[in-house]
């Protein structure tokens, strides 16, 4: 995919290859059909406000586009949870495009394929499954979760030896999971499908909200054959503007290094946690010991 945006101020990288050409014009007819110029972001006005108080300071420069395209990455995953979508399990497909600025998440849109619980015509138009986030260090994180404007609730570091909620694959069992799994006792796990989906319930815990009907944790683990970057990229840029980060399994923070030739892999696995979690976390898994 990044070849096929060769030219742009920006590094692409996506599960998907370079568009088929004969693909395009199905998605020429579907935009025809459904895409109106008239559909408005959830509180539009309310961001270009925001960024509009920055003056300017959020404008990310080089001196060439190839410099650009060493500092900012876009990573894309068009459909994640692609197994759930086919098998039906709705709650788990999710689109999720992230901005990366010299590495580190720092926007982002995810938008759930269908909005859950399934429900009416009514239902369907009282809410919004888009979540975004504009997270530059000029300002505080500017985020809509579910189409609602949401901010980060201060919440105290949890207690020591404290159960600790670990979102983890229901379908597949890993030594890596049952390693990590050891290693976070007190624990309890909470079994999802999809990456993103999984890594929506720390954002969900962290914001204290009723928001979304989906659950909640403090720790997400995947095995490394299980996940890449464009399944974090996007999740990460919610999970870091509310205080909490995503990790490799050795305990070094995941970051988005668009210049490497694997721009990808995990291959070391990923545990993710919340602002509140993190010093537990650490602590059990013996990074800074």
């Amino acid at each position: 995919m990044a070849g096929s945006t060769a030219g742009t101020p920006y590094t692409m990288v996506g599960e998907e290859d370079a568009p088929d050409a004969a693909v395009a014009p199905q998605v020429d007819r579907c935009l025809a059909t459904y895409y109106s110029p008239a559909l408005r972001v959830p509180h539009q006005e309310v961001l270009r406000a925001h960024v509009q108080r920055t003056g300017g300071r959020q404008v990310v420069a080089a001196d060439s586009v190839e410099a650009l395209r060493r500092r900012v990455g876009v990573f894309i995953d068009p459909i994640d949870g692609t197994n759930c979508f086919v098998q039906g399990v709705w709650e788990a497909p999710m689109t999720l495009a992230g901005i990366t600025v010299d590495g580190v998440p720092v926007a982002a849109v995810a938008n759930r394929v269908f909005i859950f619980p399934l429900g009416g015509a009514e239902l369907r138009h009282e809410q919004s499954s888009l979540s975004y986030v504009w997270n530059f260090e000029a300002m505080k994180p500017f985020m809509v979760f579910e189409g609602k404007r949401v901010e980060k609730v201060p919440t105290p570091a949890l207690p020591s030896g404290a159960v600790l909620r670990v979102a983890q694959s229901s379908t597949t069992q890993k030594v890596f999971l049952e390693e990590v799994n050891r290693k976070l006792e007190p624990s309890e796990p909470v079994y999802a499908r999809g990456a993103g989906n999984k890594e929506f319930f720390l954002i969900q815990e962290m914001l204290k909200t009723q928001i979304s009907s989906i659950g909640t944790s403090d720790v997400f683990i995947c095995s490394g054959d299980g996940v890449k970057k464009w399944d974090t990229c996007a999740p990460h840029a919610f999970i870091y503007a509310l205080g909490g980060d995503i990790y490799e399994g050795d305990g070094e923070p995941v970051r988005y290094d668009v210049t490497l030739d694997d721009k990808y892999s995990l291959r070391k696995g990923v545990v993710a946690c919340t602002h509140a979690a993190a010093t537990e976390l650490e602590k059990r898994m013996g990074w800074h010991s």
